[in-house]
């Protein structure tokens, strides 16, 4: 059975403040998969996820002692993984070097209902959203996170999370009510 966040917070502390290498192996545990999957919904693309999350775990390793004054561990390292997926994609837009959405970066499990068909439409509806708007409503529904931890690893106001993830279900709905028509 997997710890409470705030658990996993004290023992990575506790192993870091140890100078104990585990702590990064129980970092990758908690949040490796939970922040891959919000890198792949803000990039569109499994691979540039991977790259991101891997710069990130090394920024973490190599500034590991900072995570002893970090109030939310988690909130932190959500925040490291936007700023540098936005480097990453500022540093596209400087190149002139678009953003190519992987074909498989919203794949269904194999237990869901959505076929690959209906899956490919979701991606192509959720890539029409503002990225605030997608990255709120990623981690709100595929994330399972709470308003209040979203404005936490955003760095935005509870409204402000709240209202973004309302203006995206208002779009998509509007968007797959004319897709039914």
């Amino acid at each position: 059975m997997p710890m409470p966040d705030n658990a996993i917070e004290t023992e990575i502390r506790k192993r870091v403040a140890a100078d104990d290498p585990a702590a990064l192996d129980l970092i990758w545990d908690q949040y490796g998969g939970r922040l891959h999957g919000f890198l792949v919904a803000l990039l569109r693309s499994s691979h540039d996820a991977e790259d991101v999350l891997q710069d990130v775990l090394i920024k973490i390793a190599s500034q590991r002692t900072r995570l002893l004054e970090v109030e939310n561990l988690q909130a932190y390292f959500y925040s490291m993984a936007r700023n540098e997926a936005l480097t990453l994609i500022k540093r596209r837009e400087r190149r002139h070097q678009p953003i190519h959405p992987d074909d498989l970066w919203l794949v269904p499990v194999a237990e869901s209902p959505l076929s690959n068909d209906s899956a490919q439409e979701v991606r192509k509806t959720l890539e029409i959203l503002p990225e605030e708007q997608r990255t709120v409503l990623v981690l709100k529904i595929y994330q399972d996170m709470t308003f209040l931890a979203i404005s936490d690893s955003l760095g935005i106001s509870l409204n402000t999370a709240a209202s973004r993830y309302r203006y995206a279900m208002e779009k998509l709905r509007g968007l797959l009510k004319k897709e039914a028509l």
